[in-house]
């Protein structure tokens, strides 16, 4: 009924400035519960991302059982020349009542602050369903979920420590500063073919991945959130696909650019659509040794 697992990695380095190349380390570790009846899971854990000027791995944070907190208790952080450990708490869960439904949810506090600090705290949380039902002998799988990041989520003040890796955001796919509203359905039309719906209702605001930090007491708060200006996106996906042996052949209208874009640039306005066409094939092949 318990897993715990732990782990420790590389992330690409700040290589901004080209006299000093910042490494950017991370680590992380959970404790998951599921009930005996298979129907309720519960999991809680921390990730740290630490970076320095030649840092290297540090065995404190490769200790399964110990917080990563004790470490800013401790004043073991690199502090030089700021703070450069910056690390999440969360807390996931999922309910199954029947094997067709489930509700779901995340919790996410970044930089809980033990140590003497003024820089407030912020959340991130998701609620949702998903599930699949038969409408009229059409197979239907769907999934609706609310996501609100807080203006300074994933984000941090020391040297690269906020949640991205090579331009792109690590976590919410669009950042942070935002509330967004997510549906998805397929829909198999027969054997064959397969319908696809995808649409984000996005509220983005001015803050992104790599802005200014400036998350502190003294701070003139927000009038806001999001923070103006907020951009609606309305970021839809629909498509039809032909499944057979010669492959997957899809084509279909969009309106979602790479998420990037939004969550680590920033987009002025909306962005417009286009169609699309694709094409898969699957060479399933075994070969024993």
């Amino acid at each position: 009924q318990f897993q715990f697992e732990f782990f420790s990695g590389q992330l690409g380095p700040d290589t901004a400035n080209v006299v000093v190349r910042i490494k950017r380390l991370t680590a992380g570790h959970r404790l998951t519960w599921i009930s005996e009846s298979n129907k309720l899971m519960f999991s809680f854990g921390e990730q740290v991302i630490y970076t320095g000027k030649h840092r290297s791995v540090e065995f404190m944070y490769l200790n399964p059982f110990v917080p990563y907190f004790f470490t800013a208790v401790e004043g073991d952080e690199l502090y030089q020349p700021d703070d450069s450990d910056n690390s999440i708490i969360f807390l996931t869960a999922r309910y199954n009542p029947q094997p067709s439904f489930s509700l779901y949810g995340e919790i996410v506090l970044d930089d809980f602050q033990v140590d003497a600090n003024n820089s407030i705290d912020q959340l991130g949380v998701r609620i949702g369903a998903d599930g699949a039902v038969s409408i009229a002998k059409f197979p239907i799988t769907w999934e609706a979920d609310f996501t609100k990041m807080s203006t300074w989520t994933n984000t941090h003040y020391g040297q690269s420590t906020s949640w991205y890796n090579r331009g792109h955001a690590l976590g919410y796919l669009y950042g942070s500063d935002l509330w967004a509203m997510h549906i998805q359905g397929d829909a198999w039309l027969t054997k064959q073919i397969l319908f696809n719906l995808d649409y984000t209702w996005l509220g983005k605001g001015s803050n992104t991945l790599q802005a200014e930090y400036d998350n502190w007491d003294e701070a003139k708060p927000s009038n806001s959130f999001p923070s103006e200006p907020v951009i609606n996106h309305h970021l839809i996906t629909t498509s039809v696909s032909l499944w057979s042996s010669l492959g997957m052949f899809e084509v279909g209208y969009s309106t979602i650019p790479f998420a990037n874009k939004i969550a680590f640039e920033g987009m002025d306005s909306s962005p417009e659509g286009g169609i699309f066409f694709r094409y898969q094939y699957v060479l399933q092949k075994v070969f024993n040794i």
